[in-house]
C-alpha cells in the first residue's frame, strides 16, 4: 500500500477507531494510546496491506489484542 493510499483508506478510520477503543477501555487517555498503537502497526506494515484487505477487521483485530496486552480494559463485572 502506497502512502497515498494508507492516508485514503486508513486514516479516515481513525475516528471509529477511537470510539471502538473509548468502548474497550472506557478512558479516553487509554483509548488514544490504543488508536495511536494501532495506526502506528498499520503504517509499519503498510507495504504488506493489500488495497482489497478488510482494513477495518485488521485494525480491530490489532485494537482487541493491544488491549489485551496492555491490560486497560476496565475489569469485568
Amino acid at each position: 500500500m502506497r502512502t497515498e493510499e494508507f492516508n485514503h483508506i486508513i486514516l479516515p478510520m481513525r475516528s471509529n477507531l477511537k470510539a471502538y477503543a473509548l468502548r474497550l477501555t472506557e478512558s479516553d487517555d487509554n483509548a488514544e494510546d490504543l488508536v495511536q498503537e494501532v495506526m502506528l502497526r498499520l503504517w509499519d506494515m503498510r507495504q504488506n496491506i493489500q488495497a482489497e484487505d478488510n482494513h477495518k477487521a485488521l485494525a480491530t483485530s490489532f485494537m482487541t489484542s493491544a488491549d489485551m496486552r496492555n491490560g486497560t480494559s476496565p475489569p469485568t463485572r
